[in-house]
């Protein structure tokens, strides 16, 4: 696999739109670079009401399942009178938690459509800046792939990936602290193990996860590279009699693109938190009532 020639940092400039606010981010490193698109301009206000909308509705949650568990004592107990209170309270939280949901949900996406706005800008400008030896130096079909959907990547890398990620953590510790706070000690078991095996399982699938991602994303580049290098060329192609070769060079390209998308489903596929989500409930229901029928 060959790497890519694209530098986009380190060529001359024979254009510019203007003052470009990326430009130091984009020369420390990736992660700044992101970070800086992330939290550039009203982003950082939407990401703000994101992360305080997650965090609300989370414990929004957390507290409805606490007033359902006294609804049914009371009702156990045969004290009626209040049932009526629990049932309004219960249905103010369970609507005020998807509310709150679908606004986070709807701010997160405006904020990943304005970072990949912002970046396939950058990157129009940049590729306007560059002299004519630079595009002569490039392949047609990688500019192409990363103009589209290496940018589109950026899109979904906020929207869901990181808003899932904050919000599994939200709803993973947080029911732990409601757990300490409301409920005997001994029932902080099953979660506490749940969380150390969800950190653990989740570190061991992205380090799995990433290098298979990268072959599939130059795969493509390649295999869109090939094919507009064959397209543009194609009178050369005939006129040479190479069909037969162009032909064989891009399924050899799909072949290994094809590979990659399979490890990566095999890597999907085999996501343990899933399991572990099972198991946890399993075993809290089952240590649940050792403590209530068998050591009471």
């Amino acid at each position: 696999m060959q790497k890519s020639k694209i530098d986009l940092n380190h060529t001359s400039v024979e254009y510019s739109p203007g003052k470009d606010p990326f430009e130091k981010a984009r020369n420390k490193s990736s992660r700044s670079w992101i970070l800086k698109h992330m939290f550039h301009g009203p982003n950082k206000i939407l990401l703000f009401i994101v992360f305080f909308t997650t965090i609300i509705s989370a414990n929004l949650n957390s507290i409805t399942y606490i007033v359902l568990g006294n609804a049914l004592v009371d009702f156990m107990l045969g004290n009626y009178s209040t049932l009526l209170h629990y049932v309004i309270l219960i249905l103010l939280l369970n609507l005020g938690t998807p509310i709150l949901r679908v606004i986070s949900f709807m701010l997160r996406e405006i904020v990943a459509h304005r970072m990949e706005r912002d970046t396939r800008r950058e990157f129009y400008a940049n590729l306007l800046g560059k002299s004519q030896s630079f595009h002569e130096q490039q392949q047609i079909g990688d500019l192409m792939a990363r103009v589209t959907n290496d940018v589109r990547m950026l899109n979904f890398l906020l929207s869901p990936a990181i808003s899932y990620i904050f919000e599994s953590f939200t709803t993973l510790f947080i029911p732990i602290i409601y757990i300490i706070l409301f409920y005997p000690p001994q029932l902080i078991l099953a979660p506490t193990l749940f969380a150390i095996l969800f950190l653990v399982s989740l570190k061991y699938y992205v380090k799995k996860l990433g290098p298979v991602t990268l072959r599939l994303r130059s795969f493509f580049g390649m295999m869109n590279a090939t094919l507009a290098e064959t397209l543009t060329g194609i009178e050369v192609v005939k006129a040479s009699v190479q069909e037969h070769r162009e032909l064989e060079k891009y399924i050899s390209n799909v072949k290994s693109y094809r590979d990659a998308y399979i490890d990566q489903g095999k890597i999907q596929a085999r996501f343990l938190p899933l399991l572990l989500i099972a198991l946890t409930v399993t075993i809290g229901l089952t240590h649940g009532i050792i403590l209530t029928f068998i050591l009471p």
